[in-house]
C-alpha cells in the first residue's frame, strides 16, 4: 500500500475521531474550491497514537459525568469543572481531523501549532491556567498532557517539509513597501 493511501486512510480515521469528538464536523470547504491531494506523508503512528490518547482522556471524562457519580460526594463543581476542561482537550482536535483529511498541509501545521499553544496553556503556571492546570493533574494517572504535546509536534515535524515556503518579497516589492 502506497504511502499517500496510508495517509488517506488514517486522515479518515482521525477525521472521525474529530467528528466524534466534537459532536459534529464543522469544516466546511468553500464549493468552489479544489480539492487537495492527500499529504504523501505517513501519519499512521501518530494518528494511532492520538486515538489511543483521545481514548484516554474520554476514560477521564467517564468519572466526571453523571453516570459515574451515582452517590453525592460533594465533589460535583470540581467534576463539572474537569468535565469542561478534559472535554475542551477532545473537541480541539476537530480542526487537525479536518485538515488531515483535506490534505492540507500549512493548516495541519497551523493546527498542531494551536494545540500545542493550548496543551502548553492547559500546564502553564500563571493564575489564568490555574484551574486547567489543577484538572490535569488530577488525572495524570489517567493520561499526561505531554503525550498529547509529543503527538502534535511529532505530526508537525512530519509534515512541515511539505509546507508551501512564503515568497520574500522581491526587491521591488520592498521598495514599493
Amino acid at each position: 500500500m502506497s504511502n499517500a493511501r496510508k495517509v488517506f486512510l488514517s486522515a479518515g480515521v482521525l477525521g472521525a475521531l474529530g467528528w466524534l469528538a466534537s459532536g459534529a464536523l464543522n469544516f466546511k470547504r468553500d464549493s468552489d474550491e479544489p480539492p487537495v491531494e492527500p499529504i504523501a506523508v505517513n501519519l499512521t503512528p501518530e494518528l494511532a497514537r492520538l486515538i489511543e490518547f483521545s481514548g484516554k482522556v474520554a476514560a477521564a471524562i467517564g468519572v466526571c459525568s453523571a453516570y459515574a457519580l451515582r452517590s453525592d460526594n460533594g465533589d460535583r463543581p470540581r467534576q463539572r469543572e474537569d468535565l469542561m476542561w478534559l472535554s475542551d482537550a477532545l473537541h480541539r482536535l476537530q480542526a487537525l481531523g479536518a485538515y488531515i483529511g483535506h490534505g492540507s498541509a500549512d493548516q495541519i501545521v497551523h493546527a498542531c501549532d494551536g494545540l500545542i499553544t493550548t496543551y502548553q496553556g492547559y500546564r502553564a503556571k500563571d493564575a489564568k491556567s490555574q484551574k486547567a492546570r489543577e484538572c490535569f493533574e488530577r488525572h495524570a494517572q489517567r493520561f499526561s498532557i505531554d503525550d498529547g504535546l509529543a503527538i502534535f509536534a511529532d505530526i508537525r515535524m512530519k509534515v512541515l517539509p511539505l509546507v508551501t515556503p512564503v515568497a520574500a518579497p522581491d526587491a521591488t516589492q520592498a521598495q514599493a513597501l
